[in-house]
């Protein structure tokens, strides 16, 4: 079995992370996304709480056969590394062969990650290349290299956006059921 793990803050997730999330899906048996409590690497919480996080990611994702969304990391209530995570889901699934999806400006940084040399060990990655990003070709078996994942959106951008009021902009950056989400409950106001 083939396993990606894809983790961000998703805060909030948007149309970038719903098109990187359905093009992996087609590369693996299984996706499992996973949200963090809180990045290692940022200083900051994010803005919304972890159920509504969740909540936003499971109503995209919660019919989907392939593509799980993780509570593992939320539910640690601090910040968790990634080797934790990688740890937890090799003994869940002992046969999978796991990757980490990540991209390519967090790739170049990866020697900077807590105890990257046994997270080197025991898993591959799939690093999503964008077009501002340096071109790196050289597919590897344990690295695969994805290109044209320039999508534009940015949560911080989304978060801006819906300070302002902005919808009719926001609208076309999320899924609808994530924008109803947001609207309904008045996030990020």
């Amino acid at each position: 079995m083939k396993i990606f793990l894809y983790g961000g803050t998703f805060d909030p997730v948007h149309i970038g992370h719903t098109k990187i999330i359905d093009k992996i899906s087609l590369l693996c048996d299984k996706v499992i996304v996973v949200p963090t409590h809180k990045s290692p690497g940022k200083n900051n919480f994010p803005i919304a709480n972890s159920i509504d996080r969740y909540e936003m990611l499971n109503l995209l994702y919660e019919k989907s056969k392939n593509i799980e969304i993780s509570k593992y990391e939320l539910m640690q209530n601090k910040t968790t590394y990634s080797i934790g995570t990688i740890n937890y889901y090799q003994t869940k699934y002992k046969k999978a062969n796991i990757s980490f999806v990540l991209g390519a400006d967090l790739f170049k940084s990866i020697d900077k990650w807590y105890k990257i040399e046994e997270i080197k060990e025991k898993i591959n990655f799939v690093v999503l290349n964008r077009s501002n990003s340096l071109k790196i070709n050289n597919n590897s078996e344990q690295i695969k290299y994805l290109e044209d994942f320039n999508i534009g959106v940015s949560s911080s951008n989304i978060r801006e956006l819906l300070k302002r009021n902005e919808l009719l902009k926001v609208k076309k950056m999320l899924p609808l059921e994530v924008f109803n989400f947001i609207v309904d409950k008045g996030m990020y106001n």
